[in-house]
């Protein structure tokens, strides 16, 4: 044993501090550019145009694509670090034998994480979600799909907040489908009306001249409403279905605005109020 540490400080001392610089200079200089990562991200985010949506800058996607980029900066640095490590003591050829053998290994081994982190790689140029997007993830393996506001994102996952207050950590790799709610085009309002059957012959013109005009009457509104019949049997009520499509996140406050306006043309027909 004397003799082994008798070695090796022997070794040391002569090889030592340039053997040691080799190694802890990479990984430093690695570790300087993961804390500068952010910046990074932040000067070629604004350069690289990735952060436009519809020919704007949007702020949300701003945020998602300087995350990304900030871990994948990280990521990569401490990558190449390691290679740089490695190709001081091993020859080019085998050099390439090593990363391929181990490229295949660890590729099998971490599929999952390569999986994560290949798919966060490829969300920096893929406008699907942005940081504070409600979403809807289907995830693979999943029955129930997970809901809620994504409040941070990097290479490897998704965090997400639920309507009913828990957070969802979502690895990339498992994102199958994506459910976007802030990107609709509009939000549907579908209202059931139930009035008596003999009141009928009155209440539909009545009803469509109501939607010729409620688009001017209600701003949220993007078109007159349509009216279907629904399969309720046959008795002394009908039951009509009103479809309409609102702005975007407004249909709540149209139902109300709709409903309003209904009772108003509908009064003086002594009808029964809608449900």
């Amino acid at each position: 044993m004397n003799a082994f540490w008798t070695d090796l400080q022997a070794w040391l001392s002569v090889n030592g501090p340039p053997f040691l610089l080799y190694i802890a200079l990479p990984f430093a200089l690695a570790y300087v550019i993961s804390l500068l990562s952010g910046w990074l991200a932040r000067r070629t985010s604004r350069l690289s145009g990735l952060t436009r949506r519809n020919g704007k800058t949007s702020f949300e996607r701003r945020q998602t694509v300087e995350a990304l980029g900030s871990s994948a900066i990280s990521l990569l640095a401490f990558v190449l670090a390691t290679v740089f490590v490695v190709s001081r003591y091993v020859a080019p050829d085998t050099l390439l034998w090593v990363v391929g053998l181990f490229s295949a290994a660890f590729g099998f081994a971490a599929r999952p994480v390569v999986s994560d982190w290949m798919a966060g790689l490829s969300f920096i140029f893929r406008d699907t979600f942005d940081v504070g997007d409600k979403v809807e993830f289907m995830i693979l393996g999943a029955s129930v799909p997970i809901e809620g506001v994504i409040e941070r994102i990097n290479v490897s996952d998704c965090v997400l907040r639920a309507p009913t207050g828990e957070q969802f950590t979502v690895p990339n790799g498992e994102i199958r489908v994506v459910r976007n709610f802030t990107r609709g085009a509009f939000s549907g309002v579908r209202l059931k009306l139930i009035y008596p059957a003999a009141d009928l012959p009155r209440i539909l013109p009545a009803l469509e001249a109501a939607a010729a005009e409620a688009p001017t009457l209600l701003p949220d509104l993007l078109e007159p409403w349509r009216l279907i019949a629904t399969d309720a049997p046959v008795s002394d009520q009908v039951e009509i279905l009103l479809i309409a499509r609102s702005r975007h996140g407004e249909g709540a406050q149209l139902k109300l605005d709709i409903l309003k306006l209904l009772q108003e043309r509908l009064s003086d027909l002594h009808a029964s109020s809608p449900h």
